[in-house]
């Protein structure tokens, strides 16, 4: 009993030592945010990204017996530090940062139990400079082409419709400034974007090694307008780069792609009423969910347009949102460039949702996909149910 009694007090006493505060190690201050997110599904059809919180679009072969499969998602937990040093020591700047992470980085091993280790996986990570009306940002952040975002519970790291219905834009290392355009004065508050980014594209070339196409063309530039006021937003925004097709250590010949795309986005907020969208156009923009998410190894030019719209209301506690988007490529040029192209894409989500409290709510979904592909217009259809809780930190 004795050596029992002193093995506890060991325990608590290493216990002691090990649970202290975390304190920063200069002048900033931390703030630790984000949620824990967990959904419960149904599907009748395999979806890519992937099933559960991944589903973007039904993909082949289509199901046709014992269609019905379930699981639970927890991947879209995130966890969020931002950086915050309040002590200018003489300098007019003021400095911060933020490093984020969620939980879609693939699984740990290929064994039994892998399904139940998920791998975190780096969202944004930068440094902030700030000064006045002016913000300088430095490392990977969302592109200026990521905008509005729309509300679901079972779809939070990939938005509804990212890469599929016309939801464009992505994270890349690069230089991002946000210039306020006019002072807090005035109703409705303008900012200028602007960014400067790393290139990226399938190949040739490795994708983690710096050796893409995209990573030997020009870097990818983008443009956009904000306007803000008490109840709407909206904003416009352009994407140019210039990818060199040729392979590392060949000789360049006259192979480049053009990437180029326009968007235009809004909200409306008013009463309990949401009402939200965007809608977007371009060309061999595949590395920003541009054209369905479909990059091509040749330099044919690949066009697409899309958009989505959701209406919500909200009566105190609870909520009601309907989303539809599309998404439509080019026929002629998906056909010069794949094999089995994705053509078109149609996406419903109905989700109701309820707050329990100010940090937790609770939601039941349903997601519908009709997809379009191949050379000869075949249809495919998936559905989803989902029940989902979410905690707020």
């Amino acid at each position: 009993m004795k050596r029992v009694l002193s093995l506890f007090a060991a325990l608590f006493v290493a216990a002691g030592l090990f649970a202290q505060n975390v304190v920063p190690g200069g002048t900033e201050a931390i703030t630790i945010e984000g949620y824990v997110s967990a959904t419960a599904f149904f599907q009748n059809q395999t979806f890519e990204f992937g099933n559960g919180q991944e589903a973007e679009w039904a993909t082949p072969p289509e199901y046709t017996t014992n269609r019905w499969f379930s699981g639970m998602d927890v991947r879209n937990t995130t966890l969020r530090l931002l950086f915050n040093d309040r002590n200018k020591n003489g300098h007019k700047w003021t400095f911060g940062g933020a490093l984020e992470m969620d939980f879609f980085g693939g699984y740990v091993g290929a064994s039994l139990f892998y399904a139940q280790m998920p791998v975190p996986r780096l969202v944004v990570a930068y440094v902030d400079m700030v000064h006045k009306n002016l913000r300088i940002r430095l490392g990977q952040a969302y592109t200026p082409l990521v905008g509005n975002i729309p509300v679901s519970l079972s779809h939070l790291g990939f938005p509804l419709g990212a890469g599929a219905t016309g939801w464009v834009g992505w994270r890349f290392p690069g230089i991002y400034l946000y210039w306020g355009l006019n002072g807090t004065e005035h109703t409705v508050k303008l900012r200028l974007d602007a960014a400067l980014f790393s290139g990226s594209w399938q190949g040739p070339g490795s994708t983690t090694n710096f050796l893409t196409a995209g990573n030997f063309g020009s870097p990818q530039m983008e443009l956009k307008l904000n306007f803000n006021a008490k109840k709407w937003s909206a904003y416009i925004v352009g994407h140019f780069d210039n990818k060199n097709m040729a392979p590392v250590n060949v000789v360049a010949t006259d192979s480049t792609l053009t990437g180029l795309a326009a968007e235009f986005g809004a909200k409306y907020n008013f009463g309990g009423f949401l009402v939200q969208g965007n809608f977007y156009t371009g060309k061999n923009i595949g590395q920003d969910f541009g054209q369905m998410t479909q990059v091509q190894d040749i330099t044919h030019d690949l066009r697409s347009y899309g958009g989505w719209l959701q209406v919500g209301y909200k009566l105190k506690k609870v909520g009601a949102y309907i989303f539809y988007g599309s998404e439509k490529v080019n026929h002629d040029d998906a056909v010069a460039c794949f094999s089995s192209p994705r053509t078109k894409q149609q996406m419903y989500n109905f989700m109701l949702k309820y707050d329990v409290s100010r940090q937790v709510s609770v939601g039941v979904e349903w997601l519908h996909s009709y997809l379009t592909y191949g050379k000869n217009d075949t249809n495919i259809q998936g559905d989803q149910m989902s029940f989902s809780v979410l905690y707020g930190f």
